[in-house]
């Protein structure tokens, strides 16, 4: 009799991709739960990025990494990127999965930022009525054309009124906006791989330039005015603005953008690229480190690949948070690990939890002043091991 269960696995067909994104976004939402404002669930954020990837297959063909970093990057701003209501956009460029924030998600990060009172940009037609005027106190006069036929967009502004008094605005023609789109990369390789006729002539661009100009254009003349704007939106802008320079980034554990121009070289295929990231664990099986507690950290072989040698690094950090002794101590390995992780939201959320959650050992009552806080504390599913007592 053959045997029909190992069978049926051997002939199994492999995981479709979909099914293996969901599988890591899911595995993703403590990472999500850490980072996310209030008004945001990470299981709202899992259904928002699931329905975003459904809708552009593209996405699935892009590089893992930049797909889980990407939807990290909205966890730690707070926006859905659904591409629909106009917080924020996972764009595929160039094999990579670009987060770009929206019209929308700026103002929406202004408001939340509770310096802001009101936050406006809009778009001006040629029927409308539009003068500006630095001598009045209000330096601008937009009246649309309420009936009939508005024209073309000829202009965008933008105006912040913070809760103090003051206000901040300015203003953009049709061609500032439409020089700052051609100068972009993502507009660049949206026209590479547009679709086109046998002609040669363009018939669709995967572009939300193309799809949504306006929305577009209205971001961009609130990007100018960021650097008046709370920091959570000048943080949003910034990174928008490299993402348009193709650079890439990422908003690290303490808010700070992270420009990485570096590149390494893959030991398995030859190939140059960016530095792996610990995301890639959610994408599949994590690399376990192999060294014993008690025994002397190893050299790093140079035929591991940077992303094995990285892994092991933080299972040690944080077998070593969950066993240190005092908060002097707990202070200093956290410290060292934040150096190394600083540009891995993921690996430093998992971190800042061991910290936290030792810390709290630390504060809790005991009747013995001797007594230190248990070592081996169980963290994220896993015992951290005590050091062996001696012979």
């Amino acid at each position: 009799m053959p045997n029909l269960p190992n069978q049926a696995v051997a002939n199994s067909p492999p995981a479709k991709p979909i099914d293996t994104v969901r599988a890591a976004l899911e595995k993703m939402k403590s990472q999500f739960q850490m980072v996310l404002p209030k008004h945001l669930t990470p299981d709202r954020l899992f259904r928002v990025a699931m329905t975003a990837i459904q809708q552009t297959p593209k996405l699935l063909e892009c590089d893992r990494q930049s797909l889980y970093s990407a939807v990290m990057r909205s966890a730690q701003l707070g926006l859905e990127p659904d591409g629909i209501l106009g917080q924020a956009y996972l764009i595929p460029f160039n094999g990579k999965v670009q987060f770009i924030a929206g019209y929308k998600g700026l103002i929406d990060l202004a408001r939340r930022s509770g310096e802001v009172s009101n936050i406006i940009a809009k778009e001006v037609c040629e029927n409308d009525e539009f003068d500006v005027d630095f001598s009045k106190e209000i330096p601008f006069v937009h009246k649309p054309q309420l009936h009939g036929d508005r024209g073309k967009v000829t202009h965008f502004w933008a105006m912040a009124r913070f809760k103090d008094g003051g206000f901040h605005w300015d203003y953009m023609s049709k061609e500032e906006v439409i020089a700052v789109r051609d100068g972009s990369s993502g507009w660049k390789s949206a026209q590479r791989f547009a679709k086109r006729d046998e002609e040669g002539k363009v018939i669709e661009i995967n572009s939300p330039w193309e799809q949504h100009f306006n929305e577009m254009g209205k971001k961009t003349v609130i990007r100018r005015i960021a650097k008046f704007l709370p920091m959570s939106v000048q943080r949003a802008a910034v990174y928008d603005e490299l993402a348009d320079a193709g650079k890439s980034v990422a908003i690290n554990d303490y808010g700070e953008i992270i420009l990485d121009e570096s590149e390494v070289v893959d030991n398995d295929t030859g190939e140059v690229g960016k530095p792996k990231s610990k995301l890639d664990e959610f994408g599949g099986t994590p690399k376990k480190s192999t060294k014993k507690r008690g025994e002397p950290k190893a050299q790093a072989n140079h035929s591991e690949s940077s992303e094995e040698v990285s892994s092991s690094t933080l299972d040690d950090y944080l077998d070593d948070i969950a066993n240190v002794t005092t908060v002097e101590g707990l202070d200093h390995k956290f410290a060292q690990a934040a150096e190394q992780f600083k540009d891995d939201a993921a690996a430093m959320a998992q971190l800042t939890l061991a910290k936290t959650e030792r810390k709290k050992a630390f504060e809790a009552p005991v009747t013995d002043t001797t007594q230190q806080p248990e070592a081996g504390k169980k963290l994220f599913g896993r015992p951290a091991q005590s050091e062996p007592a001696a012979a």
